[in-house]
């Protein structure tokens, strides 16, 4: 989570003034999605061990030419305003099938007790 920090604090608190820069700059906003990219994946050193140059290039260029980085980083924001509320009583709450629900280095660590408990993680095994 200590490599988050920047990336929750500016989406939580300010996500506009980012989103005009990075629809501004083709640039800019290779730079963010790599460097979160770097951080985030399981790699030893070099991100595109992890996630290929091509795949790195498409995501940034579906935010580039939709304009969308400022949608995406918007939600954080209102999530952090509004927390989502469930809204139903069946369990599990989140009931899109999961193969996996958690990662070794995931962001924000769930121990898979409680990660059953809320989402489908069976699903497909």
């Amino acid at each position: 989570m200590a490599t988050a920090n920047a990336h929750v604090a500016v989406h939580t608190t300010d996500p506009q003034t980012l989103a005009y820069a990075f629809n501004d700059s083709p640039a800019g906003l290779a730079a963010w999605i790599l460097e979160r990219r770097r951080l985030w994946s399981d790699h030893d050193g070099d991100v595109f061990d992890a996630i290929s140059r091509d795949d790195l290039l498409a995501g940034v260029t579906l935010y580039w030419i939709g304009q969308s980085i400022g949608t995406s980083m918007r939600y954080y924001w209102e999530q952090w305003k509004n927390p989502v509320r469930i809204v139903h009583d069946r369990k599990p709450e989140l009931e899109a099938a999961d193969r996996d629900c958690g990662f070794p280095n995931d962001l924000i660590f769930v121990p898979r007790a409680v990660a059953e408990r809320h989402a489908n993680c069976s699903a497909g095994r």
